[in-house]
C-alpha cells in the first residue's frame, strides 16, 4: 500500500473484510453515542474498556472523561500515539479510522488529523482528513 486510504465521514468498513473499527471514546468506555455506539453496535467494542482494543474488530482512542469532559489535544496526542504503535505491529489488518475527537468533541479536523501524520499505510481516514495527512 503506497497511498493513504480514504473513506466518507460516517461510512462503516466493509463487515468480514478484516478492518478494524477505530473510535473515539471515553475513557470509562461507555459507548454510548457516535461512533462508540456504532463500534459497540456493529464491531463489538466491549463496555468497560476506553483505550484500546475493546475486541477483534475495534480499537477506542479517548477522547473524553467518563464524565463527558473533553480530554486535551495532548492527552488525546498520547492515545493516538498508542494507537500508532498498533496498528505498525499488526501490518496485516487495516485500520479504518473514524473522526476522532471531532464535531461533538470540539476539536477541529485540523487540530486532530495532524496527530496521526505517522500512522502507517494500514490506516484509513476520512476525506475530510486528506488535506491534513
Amino acid at each position: 500500500m503506497n497511498e493513504r486510504m480514504y473513506h466518507a465521514d460516517g461510512a462503516l468498513p466493509p463487515i468480514n473484510q478484516g478492518w478494524v473499527f477505530v473510535f473515539g471514546s471515553n475513557l470509562a468506555g461507555r459507548h454510548g453515542a457516535g461512533a462508540a455506539r456504532l463500534a459497540a453496535q456493529h464491531f463489538g467494542a466491549q463496555r468497560g474498556v476506553g483505550f484500546g482494543w475493546t475486541s477483534e474488530s475495534s480499537f477506542a482512542i479517548p477522547v473524553s472523561t467518563g464524565q463527558l469532559e473533553t480530554l486535551s489535544i495532548e492527552a488525546i496526542a498520547v492515545a493516538v500515539i498508542g494507537f500508532i504503535g498498533d496498528a505498525q505491529m499488526n501490518p496485516k489488518r487495516k485500520f479504518w479510522v473514524s473522526r476522532v475527537a471531532c464535531e461533538a468533541d470540539g476539536y477541529a479536523d485540523q487540530e486532530i488529523a495532524p496527530l496521526f501524520q505517522r500512522a502507517p499505510r494500514n490506516c484509513s481516514f476520512v476525506s475530510e482528513w486528506e488535506h491534513y495527512l
